[in-house]
Order: C-alpha cells, then sequence, then structure tokens
C-alpha cells in the first residue's frame, strides 16, 4: 500500500489508484472506490513525519554550522580591519 502524503496534521494523502485527494481515515476512495488498508496507511504518515523530522534535525545542524561559520568570519575580519588600521597609523 503506497499512499503519498499531502497534509500529515489532517492525515489525508493521496489515493494510490486514482491518485485523488481522501482521508486517511477511511477504508475506501470515495471517487473511485478502491479498498485499503488503513493501518498501512497510518503507517505511511508515520513513516512520513519521521522522515520530516529527520530532514528538520538535518537542516537545523546546517544552520548551526553556517552561522558559526558566519560568526568567525566576521570576528577574523574585524581583527583584520583593525589590525591593518593599528599598522598603517604607526607608519
Amino acid at each position: 500500500m503506497d499512499v503519498t502524503l499531502i497534509d500529515h496534521n489532517r492525515e489525508s494523502g493521496r489515493c494510490p489508484s486514482c491518485g485523488e485527494v481522501i482521508e486517511v481515515s477511511g477504508l475506501a476512495c470515495r471517487f473511485c472506490h478502491a479498498t485499503f488498508d488503513a493501518w498501512a496507511a497510518r503507517e505511511a504518515v508515520g513513516s512520513y513525519t519521521e522522515s520530516q523530522h529527520r530532514i528538520g534535525r538535518t537542516n537545523d545542524r546546517k544552520a548551526w554550522v553556517y552561522g558559526a561559520g558566519a560568526l568567525v568570519s566576521a570576528v577574523v575580519g574585524w581583527l583584520l580591519y583593525w589590525g591593518l588600521r593599528f599598522v598603517v597609523r604607526w607608519y
């Protein structure tokens, strides 16, 4: 059973047969009347939610790394600027 999830908060997804948006809690598609296993649909919702959390954690780590790199670059730039001003002033 393959359900493409649309909105994990409302537990709605696409029907594997016709592709229309349906509620995962139902046992049959209201458009094509194809039956599916609600347990498998909920399992798909859970795996989708888990993968989204994993992607979110990865993006958070990347943001921290980029932020730390930007901070280090700013401090090094500031030190170079003031260091060069000091050297130029004394010559």
